[in-house]
């Protein structure tokens, strides 16, 4: 019998995520394009689910949905004006 060396960081983990929210971030992922932060904000306001943007991150890597399409959009970066008056 040959002796087995087990390495505990190649475990597939769960990562802390339940089988309904990972269909839920795959589905928001695909659908709306959404990115990792967006994705955790989105279920904590509207479902209620607490994740994390580093579990949505590992959930997407272990799918191989990690990366957006090319096609998707920007997010909107505004830039801030300064509309004050100097005064005299």
């Amino acid at each position: 019998m040959a002796l087995q060396i087990v390495n505990p960081f190649l475990k597939i983990q769960n990562y802390g995520c339940r089988r309904p929210s990972k269909k839920k971030i795959l589905h928001l992922r695909k659908t709306y394009h959404l990115g990792e932060v967006r994705i955790s904000w989105f279920l904590g306001c509207y479902h209620g689910i607490k994740v994390s943007a580093d579990v949505v991150c590992c959930v997407l890597k272990c799918t191989g949905m990690n990366r957006l399409p090319r096609n998707a959009k920007n997010g909107q970066n505004k830039v801030l004006v300064d509309h004050t008056k100097d005064l005299v």
